[in-house]
C-alpha cells in the first residue's frame, strides 16, 4: 500500500458523501454540490484510477450525510422549541432512527468493502 492510498480513499469517501448530500439537498444547495462531486470524481479517476476500494469508499461516504441528518433530528420526532436571548423558536423534527440505521449500515458495509479490498487476492490453484 502506498503512503497516499489512505488519502485517496478518504477523497472517495468525501465524493460519496457529496453525492448523497447533493441528492438530499437538491432543491437548495445540492444543485451546486453536484457539479463539485462530478468534478472530484473525474479528477480522482484520471489521477488515481478506480480499484476495489472505491466502491467501499463511496458506500461509506454515502452513510455520512445520513448520520448527520440523524444527529440534526436527535430530539425528534415532533415539534421542538428552543429559547435563545429570550426568543422562542420552534420547529418540527423527523424521527432520527431510520436515518441512523441507514447511515450505520452504509458506513459498516463501506468499511467492510474497503477492508476486504486491502487483503491480497487468494492464490489461484
Amino acid at each position: 500500500m502506498t503512503s497516499r492510498r489512505p488519502l485517496v480513499i478518504a477523497a472517495w469517501v468525501a465524493v460519496g458523501c457529496a453525492y448523497v448530500f447533493a441528492a438530499l439537498a437538491i432543491l437548495t444547495i445540492g444543485i451546486f454540490v453536484l457539479p463539485v462531486a462530478l468534478l472530484a470524481t473525474a479528477v480522482l479517476l484520471l489521477r488515481h484510477g478506480a480499484d476495489r476500494a472505491v466502491a467501499g469508499a463511496l458506500v461509506a461516504g454515502a452513510g455520512l450525510p445520513l448520520l448527520y441528518l440523524a444527529w440534526l433530528n436527535r430530539q425528534g420526532p415532533g415539534t421542538i422549541c428552543r429559547t435563545s436571548d429570550g426568543n422562542l423558536a420552534c420547529g418540527d423534527q423527523i424521527s432520527p432512527w431510520p436515518w441512523l440505521v441507514a447511515g450505520l449500515v452504509l458506513a459498516a458495509i463501506g468499511g467492510w468493502l474497503i477492508r476486504a479490498s486491502m487483503k491480497p487476492p487468494a492464490p489461484a490453484h
